[in-house]
């Protein structure tokens, strides 16, 4: 296998090259798990399997077990999979998208698909389940929520157990390494079991060079004392580099590091900007998951935790054609980490916890997105939307805030509001009116209250309602209301007049009458944003 020119680095001083393919160590024949034998796994039968479709795949073999909450899975598996969801990336998918799903997964000889009921759907979708039926896909609802990590970690324990058969379990490092796979192994935890065992500094380099983890927080200077490349069938994925003198005793530590990340990358072979969507998806559904909102899988997508403050930001309403310029925006400002999360882009927007006072922390948030917003064409500024939910310090609040923003970015959406940054708290009472007062009950109350404010403009009046809308959006302060408007003072005024005479004479000066009327002009914004999408 040819590898790339050496560096400056490697022609200093020699040091040892050792190629590892996993698939090619396994000689002997081993009795697979089976799904039949997967489901009665204790930890699965807690959560009560029931097989709904497919029953003839129970005898099927189970290669490994993957979660994912993201729509685009099946190309990114290889085979002999159960995956395990609780359904969040098929929500508000169409029948011929749910179709293209499942056909997707028995295309990749996916063994089983299995649906979490409770967390996400209270019913499995009947789309879901006649196309699993039609597509030959074995479908299993669980009917009792229990942590997915608990099902993978004794599903992969017995999985690497059985293929140990074939091969003699060597001595030293590889037992620790064996039955840290076993327990739910990360590309971090494995380079930081290297190091505990060799001593050194241990880093992982893949293919095209670039540092993915290392144990010290500085590489070492001059060239490693031991590399040995890590190959999947047949490809080169990258390089363990361990540091130091012992040369002989890091050949064996790094024969068994590049063994385990083999293992752990063919089992889940997925580019990072996946990894990252899967685990966010996860922790909006699941944010109180201990294992969803470990600091080892946040930091697995790119988050540094110590110090740091984490802010959610939404970008939403841009088209198809947006995506890539917006993306490229985003990478050069450095505004946080993105997330393309297909009908948003979630970004993470990191600051040093330091003592710093809140109000500058997010004047300096809010100046950062709105050198962004200005940067871009002004088409694409018309049509976005920048949705921003409160600054945590806790991976948990995080995944909740994130999905607060993400509903409240849809209502932003449809407001039609030209402000560039909105926060998913002004937002409350519009999510409110939205997703829990029936359309008839708003309806009878915006014409109740502003109906005919709505009658007077249609005959021909100056934008009462939008001044109204103005007025209560700049806390009913004439002189921000008239700057907002781009009208005099006294042309401000007038309209006044003129609402006061339709709505009444005390209307604009009450204060009940005053929240009323703010009330009923969201219940309008949502009720014309509607119709137009309509």
């Amino acid at each position: 296998m040819a590898r790339d020119a050496p560096s400056s680095l490697e022609t200093e001083r020699p040091f040892f090259i050792v190629c590892i393919d996993i698939k090619s160590q396994v000689t002997e024949p081993y009795s697979m798990l089976t799904l039949a034998e997967l489901l009665h796994m204790p930890q699965v039968e807690r959560a009560r399997p029931l097989v709904v479709a497919g029953e003839e795949g129970l005898a099927r073999s189970v290669r490994w077990v993957h979660t994912s909450e993201i729509f685009e899975i099946g190309p990114l598996l290889q085979g002999g999979e159960v995956l395990l969801t609780t359904g969040l990336g098929l929500v508000g998918r169409r029948p011929n998208e749910i179709a293209t799903y499942v056909s997707n997964l028995v295309d990749r000889n996916v063994t089983a698909l299995v649906v979490e009921i409770g967390r996400t759907f209270s019913t499995l979708p009947s789309t879901l389940l006649s196309n699993a039926v039609k597509y030959g896909l074995t479908l299993i609802e669980l009917h009792q929520i229990v942590p997915f990590v608990e099902i993978t970690e004794a599903t992969h324990r017995e999985i690497i157990s059985r293929e140990q058969v074939a091969k003699p379990i060597q001595s030293g490092p590889n037992n620790l390494f064996l039955e840290h796979l076993a327990s739910g192994a990360t590309i971090r935890s494995i380079i930081e079991l290297a190091n505990r065992i060799s001593g050194e500094a241990v880093s992982y380099v893949d293919s095209a060079g670039e540092i993915v983890v290392t144990s010290a927080d500085e590489i070492p200077p001059g060239p490693p004392s031991n590399s040995t490349e890590v190959f999947i069938n047949g490809r080169p994925r990258g390089v363990i580099h361990i540091f130091g003198s012992k040369k002989n005793s890091h050949q064996v530590v790094g024969v068994a590091t590049a063994q385990s990340l083999a293992v752990l990358l063919s089992r889940s072979d997925m580019p990072v900007a996946l990894v990252r969507r899967e685990w966010l998806l996860s922790l909006m559904a699941s944010p109180d998951d201990p294992e969803i909102a470990s600091d080892i899988k946040a930091k697995a997508a790119g988050l540094e935790l110590l110090g740091n403050t984490f802010q959610p930001v939404i970008f939403s309403g841009f088209t198809i054609n947006d995506r890539s310029p917006l993306l490229a925006s985003l990478a050069s400002s450095r505004v946080g980490l993105v997330i393309d999360l297909d009908d948003c882009l979630a970004v993470i927007s990191i600051t040093p916890r330091e003592r710093i006072k809140e109000r500058a922390r997010r004047d300096l948030f809010e100046a950062t997105l709105t050198s962004l917003f200005t940067s871009l064409e002004i088409s694409l500024r018309q049509r976005l939307r920048i949705t921003a939910g409160d600054p945590v310090t806790d991976i948990s609040s995080l995944g909740r805030n994130m999905r607060t923003a993400r509903s409240a970015s849809r209502i932003n959406e449809s407001l039609g509001n030209s402000a560039s940054i909105r926060y998913a708290s002004e937002l409350g009472a519009h999510q409110l009116l939205a997703y829990s007062v029936p359309d008839r009950t708003l309806e009878l109350f915006v014409d109740e209250q502003i109906g005919a404010l709505i009658d007077a403009d249609a005959r021909g009046n100056r934008d009462l309602v939008g001044t109204l809308e103005a007025l209560t959006r700049a806390g009913f302060s004439k002189t921000i209301a008239s700057e907002a408007l781009g009208i005099r003072r006294q042309t401000l005024h007038n309209r006044l007049g003129k609402i006061s005479e339709v709505l009444g004479p005390t209307a604009l000066e009450d204060p009940e009458r005053r929240f009323s009327l703010q009330v009923a002009l969201v219940a309008w914004r949502l009720r014309i944003s509607a119709a137009a999408r309509n």
